[in-house]
């Protein structure tokens, strides 16, 4: 079937992974370019440009836009347009994470309408949306100037994309040392002087 055909040919689909955004499920697969499948089973192949959606290490959609950790930026997550997740802007339409980090980009977490952890190698950071909606006269707008982004962990990092999972209010996830950990805790942890420790 269609979800084959768009599997067929991928170089390593070990590393493939997949979001719905808008009623269309887009595949990405390390060194390839993503593909997507709408509901009338149509597979489309995108081939890397600056407009359109870019290869990815991590996918996430929230808030009307896709948000993609770039494979080629390794600290750089871009951001679609509204309600069109395949029209990027690419080098213009991104925030930069990890600033100072030896570490890459590993997952993406949405949590909540307006927050998105940002999973790198060695530490965890967070975007908040100022915006809790939009709307199509958004689409020109810049509203990276009214988002906030902080370091939420400066010292552990995520170990692997598929293992982080938002769960309530917080964060699980597999980090780099191949622990199991809580987000919550290893902040309240860090915060008291406390050394972190693993669940």
């Amino acid at each position: 079937g269609p979800l084959r055909q768009i599997l067929s040919d991928k170089t390593d689909a070990s590393d493939t992974f997949g979001i719905q955004a808008n009623n269309n499920l887009i595949i990405w697969n390390a060194g390839d370019d993503p593909r997507s499948m709408n509901t009338a089973a149509t597979v489309t192949h995108w081939v890397s440009s600056n407009s359109s959606i870019p290869q990815a290490l991590a996918a996430e959609w929230m808030q009307q836009r896709l948000f993609v950790a770039r494979s080629d930026k390794k600290h750089r997550v871009a951001y679609s347009r509204v309600d069109d997740p395949f029209w990027f802007n690419l080098g213009v339409d991104e925030v930069k994470f990890g600033e100072g980090s030896a570490g890459q980009i590993v997952a993406l977490k949405k949590r909540k309408k307006n927050e998105l952890f940002v999973l790198l190698s060695d530490s965890i950071e967070l975007l908040v949306l100022s915006f809790p909606t939009f709307s199509a006269t958004d689409l020109t707008t810049f509203p990276e100037t009214s988002w906030d982004v902080s370091v939420v962990e400066p010292e552990v990092g995520c170990g692997a994309r598929d293992s982080a999972v938002v769960f309530g209010n917080d964060l699980i996830f597999l980090d780099n040392e191949g622990h199991v950990r809580r987000l919550s805790r290893t902040v309240t942890d860090a915060q008291s002087g406390v050394g972190s420790t693993p669940i």
